[in-house]
Parts: structure tokens; C-alpha cells; sequence
């Protein structure tokens, strides 16, 4: 199983080399492509785009650094609804507040409902 992360800071970049080292494939993003780099040296793949990661993976996970960001992943143009459907996980554990989790659930679960 190919497993996708969004957003490789401290938290991001340790569970992507958790993953790898224990034999999953990874592919990751985050807004500077550049720190990326870390975890393809041990084997992961890298995209783009948010959109992209879910297209590519059946578990798609968010670290994200803010609300305003994780809005912006998954509503913004190629980002998680683009590519969001029936068979795909997305699991948030971006630092936000309730409300912003609550809009980016009743979305993502409507999503998958037209599926």
C-alpha cells in the first residue's frame, strides 16, 4: 500500500521515515518542494500537488502547519477534492481548530458521497 503525506515538518518528515524504514512506499509534498528531499533519499516519491499525492495513494495524510493551509490543500485549485473518492482515506492531523477540521469533514465526506 502506498502511503501520501502533506506537509513534511518535524511530525510529517518523522512519519514518512517511519513508513519507508518499515518497508511502505511514500509519496509526499509540501509547499517547499525542497523539503522533499530528506525522505526521497530513503526511497519516497514526490509530487507536485496535493491532488496528486491523493490520486496516487489509498491513504492520503495532513500535517499542516496552520488552518489557513490546511483550508487551502484541500480546497484550492489541485488540491485533496480534486482527486478525493470512494476507496480513498484522508486523514488530517494538522495543528487547526475545531471548526476548520469540521469544514474540511462535512466537505471531504459530501465528496465521497457523490462518488
Amino acid at each position: 500500500m502506498e502511503v501520501g503525506f502533506l506537509g513534511l515538518g518535524i511530525m510529517g518528515k518523522a512519519m514518512s521515515m517511519n513508513l519507508l524504514n518499515n518497508g511502505f512506499k511514500v509519496t509526499v509534498w509540501n509547499r517547499t518542494l525542497s523539503k522533499c528531499n530528506e525522505v526521497v533519499v530513503h526511497g519516497a516519491s514526490v509530487v507536485k500537488t496535493p491532488a496528486k499525492v491523493v490520486k496516487k495513494c489509498k491513504i492520503t495524510i495532513a500535517i499542516l502547519s496552520d488552518p489557513v493551509v490546511a483550508l487551502s490543500v484541500v480546497f484550492d485549485k489541485d488540491g485533496v477534492l480534486e482527486k478525493i473518492c470512494s476507496g480513498k482515506g484522508y486523514i488530517d492531523m494538522s495543528t487547526i481548530d475545531p471548526e476548520t477540521s469540521c469544514k474540511i469533514s462535512k466537505v471531504s465526506r459530501y465528496s465521497l458521497a457523490l462518488d
